[in-house]
């Protein structure tokens, strides 16, 4: 039994270990498959700690507020998943919060020791100390090779703020070991420390992250305040020396060129950067306030915001506390806070008990690491990437560490007078602690035999699309048809192979192939209600077929989900036009020019800016033409140009990484490059096909009756069958 109960409390202890020290390589970027590998591990650290306590007969721990917080929120974004837009993110989502919260609990029980408490520390600082190195060398290799000294450095993140977000967690950490360090010769320890606080610091720097950098000096004044005992005699010494550190990160801020060059665009050529938070922040609270009981559900934020967008689309609020709101409701924030609140306020007492900046340096980091997170979260979403929210739990179970525990027989021995009474009653508990054991082993199956079948979809997924790159559908077609098998819930399957079935249709002109292919987009629509790209390429590929009246009742259906979706508006004002009911296309044109002077429009979220308001211009401008008011047309030309312009220049600056990963449209390039042509052309050469083209499509009852009739013998098959209803 001893030895049994040892080799799992080592798998526990490990399994943790390995989680802290390996999230940031491995949970840095939001790949659903990473995701779920990382939940499997858990459920297998989750096992052996209850085969242990099960083994040596622990009594139940005793339960404080920061556990009753943790599972009070658990219990809310689980709740939320049932009440979800899209159960399948919101159940991928409840993995990533549940092994946060599974993280911390185990984390806290590797405190009732201070040398574990001490090795998960470490396992953070050292898990820093790698991504900091990989993010240096980037910035070397591009600032060097490449010649990008502004080069954002991203490391094994998706992004250089998550990146920064990351290390402003690790860096008080790291700090904190190294001062509480033994004082014994050699001090590697201290060493070590010191170094990855300098090591990370200007890993930190090159991120660019401004964020990230206001939230490690808010902790860090707080460590310069609070570390040092008011009492010890070189307390001024300390002080001014953390104070110098955070002076010259400032200074190194302000020389490298990935945040000066930030700061110096933060009002000129990127200021629409801050603005399109903003109005991410109004977006996300009107999304919050829609359903502010149990949210959208957790995961869903990119599939439910649309339809409170006042800017650009994004994946996430930046705001920590926004999102939460928005997406598991307020009461679910509510015990966030109570939960960080509880498991910080330990360390708060620690600090008032110890007497050696030893004893205060481990809890001033905690307090000092969370605060940086927490401030972090004010501007971005570090607690929705899950690298970050694994290290943001293990800093606050360092500062709530779990007391010491009994088992049976221990307790046995303390009170030999009341053997008989503590015997019985230890029985009682070893048979309640063993049920648990039994019933929490059987959950953890559970929950892997599901998380391992939507492992192997995202796997099949990723295969799928590596066929497709190759242009090897047949395969992918397998592929995906695995992949459902394993995970019929998860959306992004029917759409891909919609849009596999479709590229057949347009290869070989089989209608069956575009029927199987809207088929595929009405069970993504069931699965995904809100979501507007099943409805959006329902309508493309009904406009490519010929059918526009059915184009134009899939593109309302996508307006309807996502009203500032420029793209399925301007495809329905072109099917409308194609009916020959021009007044109805003209407003969608005028909508669409009225949305380039939103927020929508002044405030992209990246380069290249949105092209489909050159097309409304173009448009206008040509129903100027027909009005005959000249002034017009040239003032809608103008800005058509200028658009354009700074469109192509965002587009050359991109060109090389959109190639790589696969989003470059050379077709739409080509269709973008000949409408500024023709916004070049004289004015009335411009003027005379505007007038032409009205007359061929619009301009007679006898043509417009021709152009339905054209279109209703477009080979289309069945459309009726295939329609998204």
């Amino acid at each position: 039994m001893t030895v049994a109960a040892r080799a799992c409390g080592a798998v526990w202890r490990g399994a943790t270990l390995c989680l802290v020290a390996l999230a940031p390589m491995w949970l840095g970027k939001l790949q659903h498959l990473a995701e779920l590998y990382a939940h499997l591990l858990v459920l297998a650290a989750v096992a052996a700690y209850l085969l242990e306590a099960a083994l040596r007969g622990k009594v139940t721990a005793r339960v404080d507020v920061a556990d009753l917080a943790g599972a009070v929120f658990l219990a809310l974004v689980t709740a939320a998943t049932f009440a979800s837009v899209y159960l399948h993110a919101s159940v991928e989502r409840l993995c990533v919060v549940g092994d946060c919260l599974v993280v911390f609990w185990l984390v806290r029980a590797m405190g009732r020791s201070e040398a574990q408490r001490r090795w998960a520390a470490w396992a953070l600082v050292a898990g820093g100390a790698t991504v900091a190195c990989l993010g240096l060398r980037e910035y070397i290799a591009t600032a060097f090779l490449s010649h990008g000294v502004t080069w954002r450095a991203f490391a094994t993140f998706f992004n250089p703020n998550a990146f920064g977000g990351y290390l402003a967690i690790v860096l008080p950490v790291a700090g904190a070991l190294a001062l509480s360090a033994p004082r014994r010769e050699p001090r590697y320890e201290a060493i070590a420390g010191g170094f990855v606080v300098l090591l990370a610091g200007t890993a930190l720097l090159v991120t660019g992250s401004k964020g990230a950098l206001l939230g490690l000096l808010a902790g860090g004044v707080l460590f310069v305040v609070v570390v040092p005992p008011p009492s010890w005699p070189r307390v001024r010494l300390v002080r001014l020396g953390t104070l110098a550190g955070l002076l010259a990160l400032v200074a190194g801020g302000a020389l490298l060129p990935p945040i000066r060059a930030r700061l110096q665009t933060a009002l000129g050529s990127q200021r629409h950067s801050l603005a399109h938070r903003y109005y991410t922040w109004v977006g996300t609270w009107r999304m919050a306030k829609a359903r502010p009981l149990l949210g959208h559900g957790p995961g869903t934020f990119e599939h439910a915001y649309p339809r409170y967008a006042l800017a650009a689309f994004t994946r996430m609020g930046h705001e920590v506390y926004l999102q939460i709101a928005a997406e598991e409701g307020f009461a679910a924030l509510a015990v966030f806070l109570l939960w960080v609140g509880s498991s910080l306020l330990p360390a708060g007492r620690a600090l008032k008990a110890a007497a050696a900046i030893a004893g205060r340096a481990l809890p001033t980091g905690v307090l000092a690491g969370a605060t940086a997170f927490l401030v972090h979260g004010l501007v971005d979403y570090g607690w929705q990437v899950p690298a970050l929210g694994l290290a943001f739990s293990a800093v606050l179970a360092l500062g709530a560490p779990r007391a010491q525990e009994h088992s049976a027989a221990a307790r046995d021995d303390e009170e030999p007078r009341k053997k008989g009474v503590k015997r019985a009653r230890n029985a009682a508990q070893l048979r309640a602690t063993v049920l648990a054991a039994v019933l929490g082993c059987a959950a953890a199956l559970l929950a892997g035999v599901l998380a391992g079948r939507m492992a192997e979809a995202e796997r099949a997924l990723k295969q799928a699309q590596a066929a497709i790159e190759k242009g090897r559908h047949s395969t992918a077609l397998f592929r995906l048809d695995r992949a459902i098998k394993a995970d019929p819930a998860h959306a992004k399957l029917w759409v891909t192979r919609a849009r596999i079935q479709a590229s057949y249709w347009r290869t070989t002109g089989d209608p069956g192939r575009l029927l199987l292919a809207l088929r595929d987009l009405r069970r993504a629509a069931r699965l995904q209600p809100t979501e507007a790209n099943p409805w959006y390429f329902g309508a493309k590929w009904e406009y490519e077929a010929g059918d526009y009246a059915e184009a134009v009742r899939l593109a309302g259906e996508a307006l309807r989900r996502y009203p500032t979706f420029t793209r399925a508006r301007m495809l329905r004002a072109r099917a409308l036009e194609a009916l020959g009911r021009e007044g109805e296309a003209l407003e969608d044109w005028r909508e669409l020019a009225r949305l380039a002077d939103t927020p929508l429009g002044r405030y992209p979220a990246v380069e290249p800016i949105d092209e489909t308001f050159a097309f409304a211009w173009r448009a206008l401008a040509q129903e100027a033409c027909r009005l005959a008011d000249e002034k017009a047309a040239e003032q809608y030309r103008g800005r058509g140009r200028t658009y354009l312009k700074e469109y192509f220049v965002g587009l050359r600056s991109m060109e090389a990484a959109m190639k790589v990963s696969g989003r470059w449209d050379q077709e739409l390039v080509d269709e973008i490059s000949a409408l500024q042509a023709e916004l070049r052309l004289p004015l009335a050469d411009f003027c005379r096909e505007a007038r032409s083209s009205a007359t061929m499509v619009g301009g007679h009852d006898g043509d417009q009756g021709a152009r339905r009739e054209r279109a209703e013998s477009e080979p289309a098959g069945d459309p009726g069958a295939g329609h998204l209803r």
